[in-house]
């Protein structure tokens, strides 16, 4: 405390030697001053990308290592259809008309003769022969299968033994024979016959005509084609 002019004590602060005043120690239970926030920083900015790039070398080892594998790849599929090459080529070896043929029968075909033709679907194949039953008239054709210069198919199936009739051509025709159709037979020499079945033999076929009969060879017969 220090006395004033009038006798009264004032209080104040004690003033240092440098006319400062000093700060009083807190009094016991008062609360302490609040800390002063810390002074801010400056930000710092986060690491960039490496820019460093890759040598010259080793791009173009990735592309060289890139060319060998496509090059291996390219070989093995060439390998693989070779081997496909080979196994469709030992198959076809060892077949036959007859069988390739059968393999279609059911599905559409397309038979062609030096002088005939027939389409339709395919209902029956034997050694030597098949019938073709028109999709539009329902009529049965039988051809000749010596007489064929071109068969167009749908597919690459082929039949087994099962399914090629052993029967001889003279077989669907007595059957034709027996319920009396009238046919007209084309001929290699590029004739036609048309008449009755009248017979059918080992190797030739008798028509009954208004003229007579005609006995036509198997051998100059490219297709019969049944008449309604």
């Amino acid at each position: 405390m220090i006395p004033s002019d009038d006798g009264h004590a004032t209080g104040g602060a004690p003033v240092g030697s440098g006319g400062e005043a000093q700060a009083q120690p807190a009094e016991p239970g008062a609360p302490a001053a609040p800390a002063a926030p810390p002074a801010p920083t400056a930000p710092v900015s986060p690491p960039g990308p490496a820019t460093g790039h890759r040598q010259p070398d080793a791009e173009r080892f990735d592309a060289l290592f890139a060319d060998l594998a496509a090059a291996e790849e390219g070989r093995d599929a060439h390998e693989r259809a070779g081997g496909y090459s080979d196994l469709v080529a030992e198959a076809y070896a060892d077949s036959e008309l007859a069988a390739r043929l059968a393999g279609s029968v059911g599905r559409p075909v397309e038979l062609r003769t030096a002088r005939a033709s027939a389409a339709g679907r395919l209902t029956a194949v034997g050694r030597g022969w098949c019938i073709v039953r028109d999709g539009a008239s329902g009529l049965r054709v039988l051809v000749n299968a010596a007489r064929l210069v071109r068969v167009r198919l749908r597919g690459r199936a082929h039949a087994g033994e099962r399914g090629i009739s052993a029967l001889s051509m003279g077989a669907p025709l007595r059957q034709w024979t027996a319920e009396g159709r009238a046919v007209r037979v084309e001929l290699s020499d590029g004739g036609s016959s048309e008449g009755a079945l009248d017979a059918v033999a080992r190797d030739y076929v008798q028509l009954r005509g208004a003229h007579g009969f005609d006995v036509l060879p198997f051998a100059a017969i490219e297709l019969v084609a049944e008449l309604r």
